[in-house]
This record gives C-alpha cells, sequence and structure tokens, in this order.
C-alpha cells in the first residue's frame, strides 16, 4: 500500500536504500503491511482523525521498518 511505503520511506533513506528496495522489502511482509497500513489508510478518511493518525502513522512506519531490515551492523 501506498501509505505503507510513504511511511517507512525515511528510515531507508537514512541508510541509503532505493525504493526498489523499500518496495521488495515490505512485499516480504505483506501481512505486516497490510496489518499497518489499511487501517492507518482507513482511518486517515475521517477528516479530523488524520491530524492525529498521520503522526502516529510515522512512528508506526518507522517501527515497521525497522522490524522489516535486518540490523544494522557496526564496525
Amino acid at each position: 500500500m501506498v501509505i505503507s511505503l510513504e511511511m517507512v520511506g525515511l528510515v531507508f533513506q537514512r541508510r541509503g536504500l532505493a525504493f526498489g528496495r523499500r518496495h521488495r522489502a515490505l512485499r516480504e511482509h505483506k501481512a505486516m503491511t497490510l496489518g499497518f497500513g489499511l487501517p492507518a489508510y482507513l482511518l486517515c478518511l475521517v477528516p479530523v482523525l488524520q491530524l492525529l493518525v498521520i503522526p502516529a502513522a510515522v512512528v508506526g512506519g518507522t517501527l515497521l521498518a525497522h522490524r522489516v531490515l535486518e540490523p544494522v551492523t557496526s564496525e
């Protein structure tokens, strides 16, 4: 879903990963992606509620990105 791609974008960009890698990682975790993106999208359809949903979705997207990406090892 588009909202899932957008909300995880910051973490992927900070790690220097391209859009294709972001799309591939979310496609590999379809259940998690839909479980995050579908409720966020539907809640954003409510006019005033979207003011609360968008900041929460940014935080949720960051957590989702960290779960689908492998841990970064510092060497």
